[in-house]
């Protein structure tokens, strides 16, 4: 076991926070070492502070997967099961697409696919049950990781199996959405999607999955696909330590206030979208995000201003405005020179 205090001091030595998470340490010590490449007594520094961090966050891993195997759920090992059962499904389903050998069954396989999708045919109260205990897990913050996990292999399967008729679809779509806006029980404003490194890297491969596979997003639908697309693909990568990529995605938040305030969509979905931009904005000025790398401050400082002041145009929805009020009044507040 790393003492804490040995830990604190490696991040210390890398002008890291000292909770900032493994991803983050490990991309910071990649830009040390090519600035310290003829430094070899800097380097040995930041090497031996990458040592620690490595064996701190292996021996916190570890204490965790224990944790884990000691408190799942009966639900957790029966989402086990029916994986296993739905991975056995997918196996057999691709081994009969192998064995369609001639053009003529292709073609007739497509066709058989294509009114699988117009029909809706029903679906077993297994994968009912499954999915239900899925978004209870969901909802529990000390279980949300485990749970993204499952999702993300029954995406996985349903991919394989190609299994696309609108009941499945519904029910997926359900369970990630609530994966993308469940929030955190110690802040009602902070989606556990965002909430800590782990999460982010286990909800990202989620979406980035379906966002590959073309055949699922085109029975999604689409207001749906470019929410969890912003709340979790935009909005995680505002915690990525690459200063390059975070003024370029400050200004990206800005063009998509602006284009907000013409959006056409129904009540339902433009509200939607207007409280994803206030907890992206939120995120931007969060200390985890705007105080984590040096001079980023300045560019958060500069983005939150423009965003309030294109949000005074009274074209934009009232509480909407005065969110974007709020936030900027606390942020500025916050700075410290």
């Amino acid at each position: 076991m790393i003492p804490v205090h040995r830990a604190n001091e490696a991040c210390d030595a890398l002008n890291l926070p000292r909770d900032a998470g493994m991803q983050t340490v490990v991309d910071r010590v990649a830009i040390l070492r090519e600035r310290y490449g003829s430094d070899s007594e800097k380097l040995k520094q930041v090497n031996d502070a990458f040592r620690v961090l490595q064996q701190a966050d292996a021996y916190a891993s570890a204490q965790r997967n224990a944790v884990n195997a000691r408190t799942r759920s009966r639900s957790e090992r029966e989402l086990d099961g029916k994986l296993t059962e739905l991975a056995i499904r997918a196996g057999e389903g691709q081994l009969k697409r192998m064995s369609a050998a001639s053009e003529g069954d292709v073609k007739k396989q497509k066709i058989e696919e294509t009114e699988a999708i117009k029909s809706e045919p029903p679906t077993s109260s297994g994968d009912e049950k499954v999915f239900e205990k899925l978004n209870v897990l969901l909802r529990e913050e000390s279980k949300y990781h485990r749970a993204v996990t499952v999702l993300f292999n029954i995406v996985k399967s349903t991919i394989e199996r190609n299994q696309l008729d609108p009941t499945t679809v519904r029910m997926l779509s359900s369970s990630v959405d609530t994966a993308t806006v469940v929030s955190s029980t110690s802040s009602i404003t902070k989606p556990l999607a965002n909430v800590n490194e782990d999460n982010r890297k286990a909800v990202t491969r989620v979406i980035n999955l379906i966002l590959a596979t073309d055949d699922l997003v085109a029975v999604i639908d689409s207001g749906l696909v470019k929410a969890w697309s912003h709340s979790v693909i935009f909005r995680n990568s505002l915690f990525e330590v690459d200063n390059f990529n975070f003024v370029k995605r400050c200004k990206e938040l800005i063009a998509l206030v602006q284009e907000a305030k013409t959006i056409s969509q129904s009540v339902d979905e433009a509200d939607r979208w207007f409280n994803e931009l206030v907890i992206t904005i939120q995120t931007i000025a969060a200390k985890d995000v705007c105080k984590v790398v040096p001079g980023r401050l300045n560019d958060t400082k500069s983005t939150m201003t423009e965003i309030y002041k294109i949000s005074r145009d009274l074209a934009f929805p009232q509480t909407f405005r005065d969110r974007v009020a709020e936030l900027q009044k606390q942020f500025m507040s916050s700075l410290v020179y």
